[in-house]
């Protein structure tokens, strides 16, 4: 009776052992799938190399998952990108950019089963719809102050094309933290929509000014403003992406969305079971926005823009998000001219 007991116990055994070998094949073969849909090529030192990168690092922290992406337009039509993505059976797809929100919220309908995450999008009226949202205007606020202490004329510029919301705040923001840095810099602004070299004549005129730092609020591929300033070897300052490959030692800094830091959250929290949908919402204190920093801040500058950076943090700072709110706070401000 023994001796069967004991074999009984010994076949139990080597059944449970094999449901767990079973189990850890089973949790192996089934890696989360995630879809990315790009503007363009997934290496491009922006948002789509943001997410590109992000999920490369879940994968190498041992995070079971499998991406893959298609770029609408190359790729077919949206329809055929998400299409193609759901084929392959990704239940997550990431967007690169929030001019895709209405094809998503269609896209939605037909696949309610999928979560659909808008990088930088605005708002998410379907359950499995979610946008990341960016505090544009703190990282251009430490754009400014990083511009203030580091100009050596005394005299700053931006420059920037259509005042859409976002670059409305961007500019604001700029000089906010400009005047935080040093109250004596001078600042001018130019609006270059409408002229066809791109900012190019505007930087050049700002230089013959004095103008020593020029900050081009825009999301252009190839900035004409910064390409102004490796000629006439003063400082530029990017905006919405690592600028620093249009010029290794003209571009001091990029003001920029920590992308990569909403994407791995979401991703984490969709493995461990965690993730709603909605608006999430990324400001300095969630490591949402900061300055890509490729060495050409002076340390003194640097605990400057460590210093704001805390008190954004903090909720220690207010930063103007319109013109108008700008010139409330700084009434010389107001008379920059557009």
């Amino acid at each position: 009776m023994k001796r069967y007991l004991a074999l009984l116990l010994s076949g139990l055994l080597l059944f449970c052992a094999a449901c767990g070998d079973a189990s850890s094949q089973q949790a192996e073969a089934d890696p989360i799938r995630v879809g990315v849909l790009t503007d363009g090529d997934a290496i491009d030192r922006g948002i789509n190399q943001q997410i590109w990168n992000a999920l490369e690092s879940l994968t190498e922290e041992g995070l079971p998952l499998r991406r893959s992406y298609r770029v609408p337009g190359s790729d077919g039509s949206y329809s055929d990108c998400i299409t193609a993505l759901a084929g392959e059976g990704c239940e997550l797809i990431l967007c690169a950019q929030g001019g895709m929100s209405d094809v998503i919220q269609r896209a939605a309908q037909s696949y309610p089963d999928l979560q659909f995450v808008i990088a930088e999008g605005e708002t998410a009226d379907k359950n499995n719809v979610s946008t990341l949202t960016f505090a544009s205007e703190q990282a251009a606020y430490l754009a400014g102050v990083a511009a203030g202490k580091t100009t050596q004329s005394g005299r700053v510029a931006c420059v920037h094309g259509r005042l859409t919301e976002e670059t409305e705040q961007m500019v604001a923001a700029f000089m906010a933290g400009v005047r935080a840095a040093d109250d004596e810099v001078i600042i001018l602004r130019e609006n270059i929509l409408g002229q066809y070299d791109g900012g190019d004549s505007a930087a050049e005129m700002l230089v013959t000014k004095g103008v020593d730092v020029i900050f081009h609020a825009d999301r252009t591929e190839q900035s004409a403003v910064i390409a102004a300033c490796a000629r006439n070897g003063i400082r530029a300052i990017g905006a919405w992406k690592d600028r620093s490959g249009e010029g290794a030692e003209t571009v001091l800094t990029s003001a920029v969305h920590g992308v990569a830091v909403a994407v791995q959250d979401v991703v984490r929290d969709y493995a461990d079971g965690s993730f709603t949908a909605g608006v999430r919402r990324y400001d300095v204190s969630r490591q949402g926005v900061d300055l890509v920093l490729p060495g050409l801040l002076s340390d003194k500058t640097q605990n400057a823009v460590n210093n704001a950076k805390t008190k954004l943090a903090a909720g220690e700072t207010t930063v103007p998000k319109t013109l108008e709110a700008l010139g409330e706070m700084y009434p010389d401000l107001a008379q920059t001219n557009d």
